[in-house]
Parts: structure tokens; C-alpha cells; sequence
């Protein structure tokens, strides 16, 4: 978004995406060059190669180093997926407990995940409710809602004791002051309940 600056730690993941990407094309063109009955270049002139094509592509100056391409090669794993496998923040096992640690988090743990995951979490303003639900209110929507619910009653066999509600809207303790959140990046705004 035009505007508003990347933090350190976003700038970071952009260059070891943009590295990961040269890379996995070393790779593949070292292993293309492989195939010929007749291999003409080293690793190295490789990597010089991709570096300086990607730079002439993208504009971006990235670091191919055929040390790290060739460790790959034989199989190791880039530091990125080692910690996504390994040294996660739930195992897989865990993750099918669905239990909180009772240790809690770290201090910074919301920051880092907000910003490991800015794709798809948004930070917004709240707005109240009151005055987007008042302007909905109107005698037609009034019926169809009631209209359905004894539908729904009647279909599913709820007795009306069994119906209680509260108006969340109405009653707000903190006053409906503005508060900062998280939602699904690309929603505009967050209401208070």
C-alpha cells in the first residue's frame, strides 16, 4: 500500500522470499545445465548468472550464494523451512490438542505474529454498531425477521420458552470508544459488539 512503510522485520521476509525465489531458479537451472551431455558452467558462474538476471528483472539486488545453492542440492533444507518444521510454535501434535500453554506467550509474541501474518490480518478502528443496525430497522425487515424465526420455531420444534435474547447494541461499558483490532485484511471497518 502506497504510503504507509514497511517495518524492519516485514523488509526482511520480503528478502528472503525474494533470495528463496533466486535460489529455487539456481537450482533448477543448475540441474537443467546438468542434464547436458556436455555440462559448460560451474555452480558459481550459475549463481553470478541469476543474481545479475534477477536483478535486471525485479531491480531488486539479491545474493545467490553457490555455497548455499549446493547444500540444497544435496538436500538440506533452507533455514525458513527448518523452522517452520521444527522449531514451530506448536508441533503438529499440539496443534491437534488445541490447548493454549499455561506458560502463556512471550511479551512480543502478538507483534511478530500480526506482522508474520500481514497478508492476511488487517489492524483497524472500531466504529459502533448503533447507528449502522438503527438505519437497517424498518418495519419490512422487522416482519421477514419474525417471519423466519416462527418458521424456524415451528420447523425445528423450539418452544417459545426456550427463546430468551439480549441487545447487545444497547448497552455498551466501555461507551463505544474507538479501540485499535485485528480483522481479515482488506475489510475496512471492525463494529464493536
Amino acid at each position: 500500500m502506497v504510503g504507509r512503510p514497511k517495518s524492519v522485520t516485514r523488509k526482511k521476509q520480503l528478502a528472503r522470499q525474494e533470495q528463496e525465489i533466486a535460489i529455487t531458479r539456481a537450482i533448477n537451472e543448475y540441474r537443467a545445465e546438468q542434464r547436458k551431455d556436455q555440462p559448460t558452467k560451474s555452480l558459481r558462474a550459475i549463481c553470478r548468472e541469476v543474481q545479475e538476471e534477477y536483478r535486471a528483472e525485479t531491480g531488486k539486488p539479491v545474493v545467490v550464494d553457490h555455497m548455499t545453492v549446493s547444500r540444497r542440492l544435496a538436500g538440506n533444507r533452507s533455514s525458513a523451512q527448518y523452522m517452520a518444521e521444527e522449531r514451530a510454535w506448536l508441533k503438529s501434535e499440539e496443534a491437534e490438542k488445541e490447548k493454549f500453554p499455561a506458560e502463556g506467550v512471550g511479551k512480543n509474541w502478538t507483534d511478530r505474529f500480526v506482522e508474520k501474518h500481514m497478508d492476511e490480518l488487517g489492524r483497524f478502528w472500531t466504529r459502533s454498531l448503533d447507528t449502522t443496525r438503527g438505519r437497517a430497522v424498518n418495519p419490512t425487515t422487522h416482519d421477514q425477521w419474525f417471519t423466519l424465526l416462527e418458521g424456524a420455531m415451528t420447523s425445528l420444534g423450539i418452544e417459545e420458552d426456550c427463546i430468551w435474547a439480549a441487545d447487545e447494541t444497547g448497552f455498551q461499558p466501555g461507551g463505544g470508544n474507538k479501540e485499535r483490532v485485528f480483522g481479515p485484511s482488506g475489510a475496512k471497518i471492525q463494529y464493536q459488539q
